[in-house]
């Protein structure tokens, strides 16, 4: 099988086919909105339009973005809490051991 018999296009036609050629200028036609007219070429022109909404959103994440950035990675109070608890042997309790184990077993299997 061969590209050309799916395609329709022969080996032939290939080198005709030309992207960005220069439209031929026709006398008498007037460009129509969202076409621009320079250097014997006429091109489309896109636009693009942003609603209110998205720009409103687009704020949004941007302050939401700028607050997580104050937010530290590692809250000094929590790590200082379980410093003392290790020191304390709380962990060593055969119930909180369970707990804990539990607890990490859950989040294994919620992840899986």
């Amino acid at each position: 099988m061969s590209i050309e018999g799916i395609s329709g296009i022969g080996a032939g036609q290939v080198d005709n086919i030309k992207g960005d050629q220069p439209l031929q200028k026709n006398e008498g036609v007037k460009p129509i909105a969202g076409v621009a007219k320079g250097d014997d070429k006429l091109s489309v022109v896109d636009k693009v339009e942003i609603s209110d909404e998205a720009k409103d959103l687009q704020n949004t994440l941007s302050n939401l973005k700028a607050e997580l950035e104050k937010i530290p990675d590692v809250r000094p109070g929590k790590v200082e809490e379980a410093k003392k608890r290790m020191e304390s042997g709380f962990y060593d309790q055969e119930d909180v051991i369970r707990k804990v184990a539990s607890e990490i077993k859950k989040k294994i299997i919620d992840v899986t």
